[in-house]
Parts: structure tokens; sequence; C-alpha cells
């Protein structure tokens, strides 16, 4: 079975999409691209691609005329968009039912950059209606939503349904700005049926909506069933990536997206997936995204309410992040939901020399899996794996030669699980605990700390209900197991772990007080 059919499993076996245009969702049903017709060629309707001139303006008109109708093909060749080193709009709109494939040796060169921050050169986008009042509360765990009764017929079956509120979900002390930034709730849900004024969704609520917490509930009208094939982006020779800043794909308030075979070679941005409910990306390679120090630098980005993505695949190096979570980021450091459901499965990555951690999250979502992963390398700011999220699962994860640590738990992260795995050879601690309620188990973690830092195997300082079971530690630089005297850990259960004593590591545990409980652990003499 070949990746694409591994998509498509993944993608329908979790979410039912092409189930969902049967349900009378707007858009183009999984059977109205081959009944539309033949595939449209760009360059037979006029489209140069020998990269003499922008095309952007033409590629336009033909997804505008066909898009969401026919296939539409780019033959090989190099298609430029902008002019260069030209500051202007770069933005190609995608309709509902857009289906694009490039054939191999096909090339987008992005020479102009959007004087929009925030554009990209494909874009789409469906809307969001006005927010309504809740009346009544809506429980965490629920899948039902009680409407006030004058809205007892505005959904049916196969809407998206978005609620908010001005309860804090997250806080960040010093988050990108000193002071206070402040995580919301926010998030949406597919609806399964009505009956009367309670709506039934696909999906349990992650939050509690109060109306004394300003609940509010609104509709999303998606742009729907886009599917973009075998894209590749480069930047021209007039723009600076790093300095020029443009995404090569954002997409807001989607349903039913895939994205297959994407590459991104030395570009101004890369692919951002807001408010995507239902999406699939298969395939992406980032290679060389060198705005480490802002959101350009991102390979994928799940962003918003992005709920049940799946992101098989991916690549790369010399990024900020191959793959990251974001919120709904509103003036006023306001931060609205978080993506919540999100697969990535076999992908692998290698730190830069100046980036950061080659998978990471933000303090912003939730249920994020990783899974068969590897992080490779980098400089002495990145992790393997740096999680800020809450019900994270690292499943049989592997980090090597991470400049920094292999695994970074950070002081918001709360409920990760790591299920085995192996993390070698990082600066500092193979695993580095901050948070609350982990779990840690099967995980081996050898030859960490060359720093010198004494950080060691697992560093658990400062974490909170930490149960590290079944681990080995091996070959770390002075500790295996590290607690702090000056900001100890509180109820830390380690069980069954081996950590011996060799010649670099002199000491099994390091442990600061009564509250971490040892069993069953083999520590030698």
């Amino acid at each position: 079975m070949d990746r694409r059919s591994v998509l498509r499993l993944g993608v329908t076996g979790a979410v039912g999409a092409y189930a969902m245009n049967a349900l009378g969702i707007p858009g183009a049903s999984a059977e109205s691209s081959a009944e539309a017709g033949s595939t449209v060629n760009v360059v037979e309707q006029g489209v140069s691609n020998t990269g003499a001139e922008d095309v952007r303006a033409a590629i336009q008109a033909v997804v505008k005329e066909f898009g969401g109708q026919h296939p539409i093909r780019f033959p090989k060749g190099r298609y430029r968009i902008g002019e260069s080193g030209q500051s202007g709009s770069n933005r190609i709109v995608l309709p509902s039912g857009t289906r694009i494939e490039c054939d191999p040796g096909a090339v987008f060169e992005v020479n102009a950059v959007d004087a929009q921050r925030g554009t990209a050169v494909f874009y789409a986008s469906g809307t969001e209606g006005s927010k309504r009042a809740l009346t009544a509360p809506q429980p965490e765990g629920s899948q039902f939503i009680t409407l006030p009764a004058e809205f007892r017929d505005a959904f049916k079956t196969g809407d998206l349904i978005g609620l908010e509120s001005t309860r804090q979900a997250v806080e960040i002390v010093g988050y990108r700005d000193p002071g206070l930034g402040i995580g919301f709730c926010r998030e949406i849900r597919q609806v399964s049926t009505v009956e009367g004024d309670v709506v039934h969704v696909d999906t349990p609520l992650e939050y509690t909506y109060m109306p004394e917490d300003n609940a509010r509930f609104f509709r999303v009208t998606p742009v729907t069933d886009i599917v973009l094939t075998g894209l590749r982006f480069e930047s021209g020779p007039g723009v600076r990536p790093g300095v020029s800043h443009t995404y090569a794909i954002k997409l807001e308030k989607s349903l039913g997206v895939q994205l297959r075979d994407i590459e991104l070679h030395n570009m101004t941005g890369g692919v951002i997936l807001l408010d995507a409910y239902h999406a699939g990306v298969d395939g992406l390679v980032a290679d060389g995204l060198p705005s480490v120090e802002n959101s350009y630098g991102y390979g994928l980005a799940a962003a918003g309410s992005t709920t049940h993505l799946v992101a098989n695949h991916l690549s790369g190096q010399g990024t900020r992040h191959i793959f990251t979570t974001l919120a709904d980021e509103r003036p006023g450091k306001e931060y609205w939901g978080g993506p919540m459901h999100v697969e990535v499965n076999d992908s692998t990555g290698t730190g830069g020399s100046d980036s950061y951690s080659v998978f990471d999250t933000h303090e912003f979502g939730r249920h994020i899996h990783f899974n068969n992963c590897t992080a490779l390398g980098g400089g002495p700011k990145v992790c393997g794996y740096q999680m800020r999220a809450q019900h994270v699962v690292l499943n049989n994860c592997r980090a090597e030669g991470n400049g920094l640590h292999a695994v970074s738990l950070k002081s918001t992260s709360a409920n990760v699980v790591i299920e085995g795995g192996e993390f070698a050879k990082a600066g500092y601690a193979g695993v580095n605990v901050r948070g609350r309620d982990h779990r840690i188990d099967g995980a081996r973690v050898a030859n960490s700390g060359q720093s010198g830092t004494a950080s060691g195997g697992i560093d658990y300082a400062g974490s909170v209900d930490v149960h590290i079971k079944g681990c080995q530690l091996v070959d770390n630089f002075d500790r295996g197991l590290k607690d702090s005297g000056i900001d100890p850990s509180v109820r830390a259960f380690i069980e069954d772990c081996v950590a011996l004593p060799s010649a670099t590591q002199t000491m099994s545990i390091f442990r600061a007080n009564d509250t971490t409980t040892l069993k069953d652990c083999e520590f030698g003499p």
C-alpha cells in the first residue's frame, strides 16, 4: 500500500472524510471531480512554464474558471509568481473543490513578497458567522450543545459549529513578550444530528462553556475538498528567505483538505492550516525555511482550532520547527483555542545550527500524538521534541544528537505520555521533565549530558506527579536520574528502572527529597 493509500485510510478511518460529503456539506462530493470532465492543462490555457514572466494572474484565472469542476494540471516547468524583488500581491485564491496536480519537475518560483503579512502563494478561506450567546452551560466531555430556542433550526447534520468563551484554558507568564499571555477556550465541532434545540456533535467538548464566561457559539462555513498534490516551491533569485516572508500554502476554515507530496526548498514560509477540520497531509518536505525567529520558519503549523488532522511522512531540515501547533492569536496577548486530535506519523527532521526544536507544540492544543518520529542533531538551542501542550503522546519516537535536550516537557505541559523510544546523545538532559501528571514508560535514555552540566539521563526537577517506569538509563554523563534541591520535584514515582553506574554515569540517581518513591529499581552498588 503506497503513502497516498495510507493517507486516505488515515483520514477516512479517523474522521470519515469521504463519508462527510454524503451528509450535505457544501462543496464537491467525493465523486464530483471524476464526473466533471477531463483534467485541465494550465499551459494549454496560456500559462507560461518557462519562468520568464509572472504567471500569478494567469494561474488565478484558470483556477477561477475550472477550480472545483476539473482537476488542474501543471506540467513540468518553472512558474514564476511575482516579479523579482518586488512587493505586492502574490496570492492565488482557491475555491472549494480545487484539485491541483503537478508533474515531477514543476516548480513555483516565488519572487514577489506579499505586502500583507500572513498571506500565501496558495490561499483559501471559509467564513465565520456572528457569535451568539449561549444561555445554558455546556460541560466538558459532553457531545450535546443546547442552543437558545430561537436557534433550534440554525444547524443541520454535517455543519461545523464553533464555541468560545473568556474562561481561561492556559496561562503563560512571559510568553513572547514580558507579562502575561492568556489562552482562552475555543473549539470547532461537526454536527452529527439535531433534535430540537440540542445539537449532537462528533467529538466531546474539551472545555466547559458557561454563560457567565461570555460563552458564545457560531457557524463555520468552510472551504471544502481542496486537494493539492506534488507542489514544489522555491524562492526566486531576488528574494531573501529569512528576511522576506510569504507562506507557501495557507488554508483557513477548511473541511476535508488533503495535501500530498508538497516540497519547500529555501522558501519564505511553509504551510499553515488554520481552523482546519478533517485534514490530511502526506509527504511534506521542508528543506530550508530560514525564518527561524518567526512563524515563517514552520514546515507545517496546525493553528487555531484545527481538529482531526493526520500528518504523515513530514521531513526536512533548516527550519524553526518541522511541525508545531499555534492558537488563534488576537491582539492583547490573547490566544484562543488550539489544535486538537492531531497525529504526526512516521516523520523525520534534522535541527539546524541556529534553529529550535525539530518537533514542537505551543502551549495551546490538546491530544497531539507523535508516532514513530525521529529528530536528529541541531545546535545548542535545539530539542528533538519540545512539548508545551497538554495530553501529548510520544509513541516509539527517537532523538539523537540534539544540542539541548532530546525531549523537553515544559512547565505548561500536562499529561504527556512517552511510550518507549530511544533518546541519546543530547547535550543536556536526554529527557527534561517539567509540568505535571506525566508518564514515561519503557524509554531508553543514553549518552546524554555531554555538555558537562550534570543534566544526565532524565531530569525531573520541578515536575509534579510524574511516573517514570521501566526506563533504561545508560552511560549518561554524571547522573542517570536527577532531581534538584533548588526546585525539587513533587511526588515523583520511579518504578522498574535500570540506571547502573559506569565510567560516565557515576551516580544512578540524585534524589532531592522524600516525596520521590522508588520501587523495584536496579541502581547497582
